[in-house]
């Protein structure tokens, strides 16, 4: 991730957090990476998928363009895991007249970079989605009602 984009985040962001392996540029100018903070952000919508049963997984398509595999809704028994890591999608555009810069975000999301949505992402990726509305695991274990 460049400089641009890190400091579009100074205010999202603690200043110990670090670029995560994996960051890549994308088609389109648009880039992505992920940031490894200290401090836990959300519950990833994504998790590996040796980490699961098959029973437990259903066809799932992101987008007309993808296709992966998804925690069964009714499966609350298997919880979303807590996640340090932010990633961010964004597009730099080149310098106006004035020479401002301008960055689009075009997603922002807790969770490792799964790159684009593109092709069988469970097969590319080795990852499996949750549904949005998943509950997660408690990120103080001694909080039960953080569980969704």
């Amino acid at each position: 991730m460049n400089k641009i984009a890190v400091a579009l985040l100074v205010c999202l962001v603690p200043a110990t957090w670090s670029r995560a392996a994996g960051g890549h540029v994308v088609a389109f100018a648009r880039q992505d990476g992920a940031l490894i903070g200290p401090a836990l952000v959300g519950r990833s919508s994504t998790g590996k998928l040796a980490d699961y049963p098959a029973e437990a997984l259903v066809p799932y398509q992101p987008n007309k363009r993808s296709q992966a595999l998804r925690i069964r809704p009714e499966r609350r028994d298997i919880l979303a895991p807590p996640t340090c890591i932010l990633t961010i999608v964004y597009q730099r555009k080149p310098p106006d007249d004035e020479g401002r810069q301008v960055v689009i975000v075009h997603s922002l999301y807790p969770g490792p970079d799964i790159g684009q949505l593109r092709g069988d992402i469970t097969a590319r990726e080795g990852v499996v989605f949750f549904y949005w509305e998943h509950p997660g695991q408690p990120r103080n274990k001694s909080s039960p009602e953080d569980t969704g």
